[in-house]
């Protein structure tokens, strides 16, 4: 549950137009299964860009949406938000609910191996822990921040799988995730197109740890031997 002050607040956002009081119960992307009582966050997609589908969210009983684009909404009892970045929202609600528990989150990157040690993790503590985890690869600046808006009351840790195709991808979604672990499979010739070369991998991948504080705990994989000197560094594994 948030309120359109919390929001505001969360996105930095500015109320353009309809009450400041209120409050939504769960964020939405998707005009296609958004129900009455949520946010609707106009995203802009490859393909397609929710500004476009304003007035089939509004039908549906939508009386919260966030925007990067001006758009006309005859209905008064309607609020609109604008920020610079629909998609950048996304990430700074995600975050603002994240921050709401004191649970332990375990994020996870590396050029290969990410999506099954994210399931092997999650699979060991789910024998002792409700577990939340991002389901497949939803991995990207979307995936995780939409599985962080899931966390309910009830989860005791979260497992998150972290990708990158491009430079400050993993630190955005360290940002958002502001993991208390973080485990890296291991370095390779992955996206080189943008990162270049190999150490610029490594640089991008250990942009996991930017946000991590003094008690967080960094897991590598020691056989690799970009990883492996790292080893040095405070609370490394």
């Amino acid at each position: 549950m948030f309120t359109i002050t919390q929001i505001i607040e969360a996105v930095q956002g500015t109320l353009v137009q309809g009450p400041a009081k209120g409050e939504v119960r769960s964020v939405c992307i998707d005009s296609r299964t958004v129900k009455k009582g949520e946010l609707f966050i106009a995203v802009k997609g490859e393909v397609f860009d929710g500004h476009d589908f304003i007035d089939s969210v509004l039908s549906k009983g939508i009386r919260v949406v966030i925007v990067h684009k001006p758009v006309e909404v005859n209905d008064p009892k309607v609020s609109i938000i604008r920020v610079k970045d629909t998609t950048r929202a996304l990430g700074d609600i995600a975050r603002f609910h994240r921050l709401r528990f004191k649970i332990p989150v375990i994020a996870l990157t590396g050029s290969a191996g990410k999506t099954t040690t994210k399931e092997m993790i999650a699979l060991v503590l789910s024998r002792k822990y409700k577990v939340l985890k991002n389901e497949g690869t939803q991995n990207n600046h979307i995936g995780v921040p939409l599985t962080l808006l899931k966390l309910k009351e009830g989860h005791k840790i979260v497992v998150l799988e972290c990708g990158t195709n491009q430079p400050k991808d993993i630190v955005w979604l360290a940002d958002v995730a502001r993991p208390n672990v973080a485990v890296f499979t291991n370095i390779g010739e992955s996206h080189l197109e943008k990162l270049k070369t190999v150490s610029g991998v490594l640089k991008e991948k250990w942009a996991l740890t930017s946000f991590m504080g003094a008690q967080g705990t960094v897991i590598i994989n020691a056989d690799d031997k970009f990883l492996s000197g790292q080893i040095k560094k405070k609370n490394v594994f």
